[in-house]
């Protein structure tokens, strides 16, 4: 609608009439909405204050926490590092991913002074002579073939050895026993009601206490002609020695027994013969330290006792590995504990593994 000019007119006196009768309430009103809004401006900073402040208290008092109770020698344990895990690995949680295990190399390296495995169980040097100073040493059981196509590159890109307890049976072509196992304990269902039922009175999972009688005896399923191929594929591949020798700058190799048998459930003279076995299979390989040994699935009393380090250490193994947590006073000691490393990361968690 147009105007007229006096029609404009009479709305401009009427507007002025309305700003100069109400002024006041307008300057007060505008003045009340400054006010409110610098109000709310300073509660915001309050806020965020108080936030940085929490926040920064709690990373302190986590450090605080950290460095005194943080195990003077960490040792990590992986398996398999891979996005694509083996169907083994990701029902048992025995994998890392790629990305994942970068980041958990990269924490490990700014907080800790990560040692060479060659001089494991060497004395203190004088610049080290603090067993106070914080050392970790990063592990791996068996031998999988992911070792070298993944973890491998970025150990190498952080200037990192670490100690792979190796197998020597698959190594060399057999089956992998605990994949044999396990495969056998998921996909062969008449065998596994029989060895539950046969082992219902021992403490852990069934297949821990399976011999080789029974799955002559009672499986079915290993009759067939591709079992070994079955389950090779289920448990994946292993490194071979040509690849062992090619990364020997990245790692060192210790016992793992010379196939992955539980070593409470094996006589005396079959386990002095398993790690006989490994050492003699080890001295092929130039970065090796047959003296070091882990046992395979690595739980207390289920998988090792006193009895079988009793057993272990006449053999002349030097430094005992367990796969389960405990505090290591110094990497010295003849009986170490290790904290398995999952598919996480993040500060937290990080040092959830650390501490005592």
């Amino acid at each position: 609608v147009l105007l007229s000019k006096q029609d404009h007119s009479i709305g401009i006196y009427a507007g002025g009439k309305f700003l100069r009768k109400h002024k006041l309430f307008i300057i007060r009103g505008y003045l009340s909405l400054r006010l409110t809004f610098f109000l709310n401006n300073l509660a915001q900073q309050f806020k965020d204050s108080l936030r940085f402040l929490r926040d920064f208290s709690r990373k302190i008092i986590s450090n605080l926490v950290f460095n005194n109770s943080c195990n003077p020698f960490t040792v990590f344990l992986y398996h398999e590092i891979t996005d694509k895990p083996s169907r083994f690995a990701s029902e048992h949680h025995l994998s890392v991913s790629i990305t994942r295990f970068e980041d958990q190399i990269k924490w490990i390296s700014e907080n800790f002074h990560i040692i060479d495995p060659a001089v494991l169980n060497k004395p203190y040097k004088s610049e080290m002579s603090s067993i106070n100073s914080r050392e970790a040493l990063i592990t791996f059981d068996d031998g999988s073939r992911s070792i070298i196509k993944h973890a491998v590159p970025i150990l190498r890109k952080y200037n990192i050895r670490a100690l792979v307890f190796l197998n020597g049976a698959p190594v060399s072509g057999n089956v992998f026993w605990s994949g044999l196992i396990t495969y056998l304990f998921t996909n062969d269902h008449l065998f596994r009601m029989k060895m539950e039922a046969k082992y219902a009175k021992y403490s852990g999972p069934s297949f821990l206490y399976i011999t080789p009688n029974d799955i002559s005896d009672y499986s079915i399923e290993s009759r067939l002609n591709d079992t070994n191929r079955r389950v090779k594929a289920y448990h994946g591949e292993f490194m071979s020695m040509d690849e062992i020798r090619q990364n020997s700058d990245v790692l060192v190799f210790g016992n793992h027994l010379f196939n992955h048998f539980n070593a409470v459930n094996i006589p005396e003279e079959q386990l002095i013969e398993q790690i006989s076995l490994n050492k003699s299979f080890l001295n092929d390989i130039p970065e090796s330290v047959s003296s070091l040994f882990s046992y395979p699935f690595g739980q207390p009393e289920t998988c090792y006792n006193a009895k079988t380090n009793k057993i272990i250490l006449k053999t002349g193994i030097s430094q005992v590995f367990y796969a389960n947590k405990g505090c290591n006073k110094s990497r010295l000691e003849t009986f170490i504990y290790r904290v398995a490393v999952t598919n996480k990361f993040s500060t937290g968690y990080m040092k959830s593994l650390c501490t005592k």
